[in-house]
């Protein structure tokens, strides 16, 4: 959910992008998977959906990336994709 008022519901499917190879960074994000979900819980309950539009996708998906690389120490995410990112109104 947004924090509009009423709460806005969005759908986002997030996937991330990483060196295969680096095994190490695999089971730091498994030990890290609830941490890295409410990362993003948290970035799109604190915005608004008009706020989420002027920023766009890419821009999201930026922000979203640097957060989550903050929180990991093995490696770095390389991008992140959504598979779905959808506003149910």
């Amino acid at each position: 959910y947004t924090c509009d008022n009423p709460q806005i519901p969005i759908v986002v499917l997030p996937f991330l992008s990483y060196k295969t190879e680096n095994s190490f960074l695999y089971e730091e994000l498994c030990q890290k998977q609830r941490k890295i979900k409410s990362i993003i819980l948290q970035y799109f309950t604190q915005k608004t959906q008009e706020e989420l539009f002027s920023l766009g996708e890419e821009n999201i998906k930026t922000q979203i990336l640097t957060l989550i690389n903050n929180e990991v120490s093995m490696g770095k995410i390389e991008s992140i994709y959504f598979e779905e990112y959808i506003f149910l109104e």
